[in-house]
């Protein structure tokens, strides 16, 4: 019989206390770009919608 464990499936991942200070440094990095990037996303989002609003505010200006 082996040792292989059917009912579970290994994690890839390492506890962040197995991980060394490089490996915590690269995934420090990843998510402070990950986060930079939704912020993007969010930020373009806000000013469309700003947009839309002004947009919508001066068409109901204009039909009273």
């Amino acid at each position: 019989m082996s040792d292989t464990k059917h009912w579970g499936k290994p994690s890839r991942n390492k506890l962040w206390q197995e991980k060394n200070a490089d490996e915590k440094a690269e995934w420090v990095k990843a998510e402070l770009q990950r986060m930079r990037s939704l912020f993007t996303m969010l930020s373009s989002q806000v000013q469309e919608i700003g947009s839309r609003v002004k947009a919508i505010r001066k068409k109901l200006q204009e039909n009273q």
